[in-house]
């Protein structure tokens, strides 16, 4: 509970107060960020370094880490359900990617 906590609260302070950092079940989490796919990605990029250098200052155990899948839905998409598959995928994807390294 307290990992996740601490997950939150860094996904919390390293988007906008328009977007959305939600739970999404288990060990996941959903952001919700209105942006362009480029700055979405970018956004990744330092939310994994912002992880490395705050979780494990904060005492988050070996072994736990931060994988991230992106997505774009259009400003017409009646549903994300399509968006939230294709960003799942591809955190699993980055999750495959980090145990092979």
């Amino acid at each position: 509970d307290e990992v996740l906590r601490t997950i939150g609260t860094l996904l919390r302070r390293h988007v906008r107060e328009s977007d959305y950092v939600i739970r999404w079940g288990g060990d996941e989490f959903l952001l919700l960020l209105t942006c362009t796919l480029n700055e979405a990605e970018r956004k990744a990029s330092e939310l994994k370094v912002a992880f490395e250098q705050e979780c494990r200052g904060a005492g988050v155990p070996p072994g736990i880490g931060l994988s991230i899948g992106v997505a774009s839905a259009s400003n017409e998409a009646q549903s994300l359900v399509e968006a939230v598959r294709l960003a799942d995928s591809r955190m699993y994807d980055d999750k495959l990617g980090e145990h092979k390294r």
